[in-house]
């Protein structure tokens, strides 16, 4: 059986096998316990890096804009296929 997996990220459809640009917010708390935040997915690195720009003067994340991340993720990839 074949399929196709797509999904809209903006006005433009992502297929199977495309990169997008996951941003990310990780606040590291007095005990060393993280907390990850996605802000979004973007269809570009463009748009990830203008989000990035407003998030900097935002409450939570202006105070540690260094760990605002933007990651490339592959449609459909299984990040971990052996586990952890």
């Amino acid at each position: 059986m074949s399929y196709s997996t797509r999904f809209s990220a903006g006005s433009k459809m992502v297929q199977s096998g495309e990169i997008v640009f996951e941003l990310t917010h990780t606040h590291v708390f007095d005990d060393d316990r993280e907390e990850v935040k996605l802000l979004g997915i973007y269809s570009s690195r463009e748009k990830a890096e203008s989000a990035i720009a407003k998030a900097r003067h935002l409450p939570g994340f202006r105070d540690s804009p260094e760990r605002l991340e933007i990651n490339e993720v592959v449609v459909d990839r299984v990040e971990w296929p052996e586990g952890s």
